[in-house]
């Protein structure tokens, strides 16, 4: 063992004194403290050793001259940089005392640190010994503490920790059975917390929300499924707070992870999840315009006892294009059912049942996800090329009935040998797929040349027929070179207008107006940038730019540093700008920042084509999130990460579309 061990902390500290309290108080402080020892069990070795130590302090800050030399000593070390830290040296055999004194000192991590180290080869003391008595019950008390500090940080992920540290410690210390199944107790009384910590998280920092994942489901499953009792799940939870933690901790999933963990909590027997993923299908669908999923959602729907679904059934009819079913199924409902969904009735059948549609995915379907932020725009759904399509098929009993959604939820696509394309592909499928006469007709100026506002527009084989609703309409007859429906007909802009087209993001119009200086490794400006942007392919340069810049720019925001050019609008796609931005708004509300540095290093095309592009990225990721003093609460140090970055470009311009963890 060493002759001698370091203490980080200063006289005053140790005693609990300020620079202000007078000598003669000294004494009276020290007294105190001698009066109330800690009651933990320490051994009478340890306690005298403690008594030593604020002796020392209290003999040196009793004597005036010598006082006013040490005050003279730390002063003199302030000056000379934040480099030099203020510290006691003792003998090594009053150790234990003075770990003990940095745990009073509110130095719960310190003295935990010190603890270890001491339990440590070559210093580990005699099994069986006081000494070692001491050592674990003072590393038991301290992880406690120092979890507790981290906890109230919200620094969930952290405290668990330091409380796993000090129950792998105790392992090999029978005697501290208490003291152990203690630090579990607390351990499961943190599950939720870091679940909700590690979900928070940026969707690029994979590693830990995968952990988060994980957790949950432990969680589900220890409380036998959705349905399940809080009796001997890992932290008690009654079924009230269960229900409101699911629901905080869904805004954190995308709808990709939902439909997962709900499908797989279906198949052992949870109707609740039967009915939540049906709902999830439903969001992915609807705000990707792949009905080929609500069609799914309503295979679950109808699976189940249909009782009091009839509402939900109608509306994920309507958006198969199936009205007159729809309809029908409406109609089933009585006026109290309705009351919910309606605010009164109109008496047009159609209109009721888009009304209802619309408040349902308003306020049941859309919410809840982390990655769809669409509006319940039937408009923009139905006049996607892609659902006329599959509604058109369908008329024809070719319409595919499966598609997947990717994990993180940002990139919907139909498995191998589906004939349902992307959502982004819509205007390719349109164009291939075999329609009734010709291509799809121009919703916007058939409703201009009819007086009609459109409220929902299908395509349907059986008489080329249009489902409109009669208003007055103040829709204007498209002007050359006008795309029907990236507007509304009054002129007024739709947040959310259902799936954005690439050609309505902010893309090329952001770089036609700005000038883009070389900033963070995004080199060259504006027109180098939009010609590597209309590139016919992308090789691994271009590749590697436009994730720099999607870095540089993300990690502006994050900052508060305020918009970077190229923006985020300019180099991805909506859903991926939004996710940045609903994440800029929760560390705001929590009062946060985030520093975000990555170092990207070698860069390879996996997969090209005219139409997408995948590069494999290494990387390596660092952030600091920091409080609104500037203090550091948690820091990711992620060294050596591989990553796929999708780029696709259904306008002529390359955007970047997904990334995932390899």
């Amino acid at each position: 063992m060493w002759d001698h061990m370091e203490l980080a902390i200063d006289h005053f500290r140790l005693l609990g004194v300020s620079t202000s309290t007078a000598c003669d108080m000294v004494l009276q402080v020290l007294r105190q403290r001698l009066e109330q020892p800690p009651g933990e069990g320490y051994s009478s070795e340890t306690l005298k050793a403690r008594a030593q130590l604020l002796r020392a302090s209290a003999d040196l800050l009793s004597d005036q001259t010598r006082r006013n030399s040490y005050e003279a000593e730390l002063l003199a070390m302030g000056g000379e940089g934040a480099s030099c830290v203020a510290a006691l040296e003792i003998p090594s055999s009053l150790e234990a005392g003075g770990l003990i004194l940095l745990l009073e000192a509110s130095l719960a991590q310190e003295a935990l640190d010190g603890a270890l180290k001491a339990l440590q080869p070559p210093q580990a003391p005699a099994l069986g010994s006081g000494r070692e008595a001491d050592l674990t019950l003072l590393a038991a008390t301290a992880a406690r503490a120092a979890a507790g500090d981290l906890w109230h940080q919200r620094r969930y992920e952290q405290a668990a920790i330091v409380l796993q540290q000090a129950v792998s410690l105790l392992q090999k210390y029978p005697r501290q059975g208490e003291r152990r199944e203690q630090l579990q107790a607390d351990l499961a009384q943190l599950l939720p917390y870091r679940v909700l910590d590690l979900l928070s998280r940026d969707l690029s920092v994979v590693d830990a929300r995968q952990r988060g994942l994980e957790l949950l489901d432990g969680l589900i499953a220890a409380r036998g499924g959705l349905e399940g009792s809080a009796e001997g799940c890992p932290g008690a939870m009654t079924a009230s707070a269960f229900q409101d933690f699911l629901k905080q901790i869904r805004s954190y999933m995308t709808v990709g992870e939902q439909i997962e963990r709900f499908e797989d909590w279906a198949r052992k027997g949870s109707p609740t999840a039967d009915f939540l993923g049906a709902h999830a299908l439903t969001s992915a669908g609807f705000s990707r315009h792949q009905p080929a999923l609500i069609f799914q959602a309503l295979e679950r729907l109808t699976a189940m006892p249909t009782a009091g679904l009839e509402p939900e059934l109608s509306c994920l009819q309507l958006l198969l294009g199936r009205t007159d079913l729809a309809q029908k199924t409406l109609d089933r409902c009585d006026s109290a059912q309705l009351a919910g969904w309606l605010v009164e009735p109109s008496g047009d059948r159609l209109a009721d049942l888009c009304c209802c549609c619309r408040k349902w995915l308003s306020d049941q379907v859309l919410p809840g996800y982390r990655d769809v932020l669409v509006d319940a725009d039937l408009d923009g759904y139905f006049a996607d090329p892609a659902v006329q399509t599959f509604i058109q098929a369908e008329d024809r009993g070719q319409a595919p009935r499966q598609a997947t959604v990717a994990s993180h939820g940002q990139h919907l696509a139909a498995p191998v040998g589906s004939d349902t394309p992307p959502a982004g592909h819509a205007a390719a499928a349109a164009a291939d797929a075999p329609g009734l006469d010709s291509a799809p007709v121009d919703l916007r100026a058939m409703a201009a040349a009819t007086g009609l506002t459109v409220v929902v527009a299908v395509s349907l084989v059986a008489g080329r027929s249009w489902l409109l609703q009669r208003q007055p309409s103040s829709v204007a007859t498209p002007a050359a070179g006008e795309r029907p429906g990236a507007d509304n007909p009054a002129g007024q802009s739709r947040p959310g207008q259902g799936l954005a087209k690439p050609a309505e993001l902010d893309g090329t119009a952001a770089l036609a107006a700005t000038q883009i200086p070389p900033t963070d490794g995004v080199a060259g400006g504006q027109a180098a940038f939009a010609a590597l942007q209309r590139a016919d392919r992308l090789d691994e340069r271009a590749a590697e730019q436009l994730v720099k810049a999607w870095l540089a720019a993300k990690a502006a925001l994050l900052r508060g540093d305020g918009p970077l050019q190229p923006g985020l609008d300019a180099v991805a796609t909506r859903e991926l700008v939004a996710g940045v931005r609903r994440q800029v708004r929760d560390n705001r509300e929590r009062q946060l920042i985030l520093e975000v540095s990555t170092e990207l290093r070698n860069v390879e095309i996996i997969d090209s084509s005219e139409e997408s592009v995948t590069a494999r990225i290494n990387l390596s990721y660092r952030d600091r999130l920091l409080d609104r003093d500037g203090v550091e609460q948690q820091v990711t140090d992620l060294r050596d990460m591989t990553r796929d970055y999708v780029f696709t470009r259904p306008n002529g311009s390359w955007l970047l579309t997904d990334f995932y963890g390899v």
